[in-house]
């Protein structure tokens, strides 16, 4: 069997429809109605809606609009990398450190902040990604990480909140 990838997903389909009908159960018998979408649903909006606001800010925090081709290796686009992830409030990444600062899962874009030829590098993949293919950049970044799975903060830096399912990487193995 072919390794899977996040790029090249496998889901069991008969797998996710059987844990999906066992979700949509577990939220009809808390808020009495059907699972139609997060927002609309009494339960999952309250249990889940606020993600949509810390992905929000995360954005806000990223500055996107802000972001130049000149500002590559300068520090800018790591350092709103850096606050995006560690904005107060956000538990969509686990990433206090509590077993050191080394086991943040964005640990080594911290690291590459004052080395200028890693800051550079992290910083052109990061641009490309957003400002370019998107596709390439994402692969480029796991390349960069030293990862098949490119890196668990990168769910939170994409247009729609795929941050949901941030700490389970699991789920594209």
């Amino acid at each position: 069997m072919a390794e899977t990838t996040i790029l090249d997903p496998h889901i069991d389909e008969y797998l996710f429809e059987r844990q999906f009908s066992r979700f949509r159960k577990h939220v009809f018998d808390k808020s009495g109605k059907d699972l139609v979408s997060f927002p609309s649903n009494p339960y999952t909006d309250k249990e889940e809606g606020y993600k949509y606001g810390v992905h929000h800010e995360g954005r806000q925090t990223l500055g996107l609009d802000e972001w130049q081709e000149a500002d590559i290796g300068q520090g800018k686009i790591l350092r709103s990398v850096v606050a995006a992830i560690e904005l107060k409030g956000n538990n969509l990444l686990k990433w206090p450190g509590q077993w050191g600062e080394k086991s943040k899962p964005h640990n080594k874009l911290i690291e590459a902040l004052p080395i200028p030829r890693t800051r550079k590098r992290y910083e052109e993949l990061l641009f490309r990604l957003y400002n370019g293919d998107d596709a390439v950049g994402f692969r480029q970044l796991g390349r960069a990480n030293r990862s098949t799975v490119p890196t668990p903060f990168v769910p939170l830096l994409f247009e729609r909140p795929l941050s949901l399912y941030a700490d389970r990487s699991d789920i594209f193995r």
